[in-house]
């Protein structure tokens, strides 16, 4: 049985976060993830840590930490301790093992944990044109704009939120194509995301022509585009290998841009590690 015997609310000490960070854990608890660590230190840094909840569960004359392992120490890592913040402490008792286990799981559950989307969604509300965007379209052109900006998608939750503030012009362009499923791939929103920077009438222009296919002449540049996206990148991805890389998606949109204002031939060329080809 699982038993909470009390709630402490006391200031938030470096001592205190040596305690937590130093206590014995339950035998299950993941390896520390220094990503973690550092994403919490990022937030005390930047004032943006609050007081945290900790939890101790008591078997027989044994206390085991059951949360708390990340903060405590990114707490005694951080150049800057902060002020001015209590902590509360939750105490358990527990009659088994069994018990521990199943207290310790009811701590950062997955279940429970806010997705991606849910953060996305709590952004977009406040951005005129985005609370009704839909969860993958946000997803997709986040992790295009980043792609686009050398980050590589590589983001946290608070990121790719930032994101969504500073780009929300680009995002109410790009979510007019998420009909178009060879067009909202994260690889080709970064290379629209180039284009649209470049010139937005322009760029309009030509992806409404990759998307809808319309263009009379089957050579052209943004019906070569749009038989590759569909052939070598939707329809790879849904049989579940892909034969390019993000970053050669990308470049290929780039040279069928070019090519579609330059006239001429259309050659979707990639050189691995080659310079990012300029836009036109």
């Amino acid at each position: 049985m699982i038993r909470q015997t009390g709630t402490k609310v006391v200031p938030l000490t470096r001592e205190l976060a040596e305690e937590f960070a130093t206590k014995p854990p339950w035998k299950g608890e993941r390896p520390v993830r220094d990503e973690r660590v550092q994403m919490l230190i990022g937030k005390i840094e930047r004032g943006l840590f609050y007081s945290p909840t900790w939890a101790v569960a008591t078997l027989g004359k044994h206390s085991t930490r059951m949360n708390g392992q990340h903060s405590s120490l990114a707490l005694l890592e951080c150049g800057h301790f902060p002020a001015g913040l209590e902590a509360t402490i939750l105490e358990f008792e527990v009659d088994c093992e069994a018990d521990l286990a199943e207290l310790f799981d009811q701590f950062d559950n997955p279940q429970s944990a806010r997705r991606m989307t849910d953060v996305l969604h709590a952004h977009a509300a406040i951005e005129t044109g985005l609370s009704d965007c839909p969860a993958r379209t946000l997803q997709v052109v986040l992790a295009g704009i980043s792609l686009g900006t050398g980050r590589f998608g590589n983001d946290t939750n608070s990121e790719r939120a930032a994101l969504m503030h500073s780009h929300s012009p680009f995002i109410a362009f790009a979510r007019r194509f998420s009909n178009r499923r060879h067009v909202m791939y994260q690889a080709v929103v970064a290379a629209m995301y180039l284009t649209w920077k470049r010139d937005e009438p322009r760029s309009e222009q030509f992806w409404n022509l990759v998307g809808s296919e319309e263009h009379p002449d089957s050579n052209n540049a943004t019906r070569v585009l749009a038989r590759f996206l569909t052939s070598e990148v939707v329809g790879r991805t849904r049989r579940g290998g892909m034969r390019w890389d993000r970053r050669a998606v990308m470049v290929k949109c780039l040279h069928a841009w070019n090519a579609y204002w330059r006239g001429g031939s259309t050659v979707l060329k990639y050189v691995p590690d080659a310079p990012i080809p300029p836009i036109v």
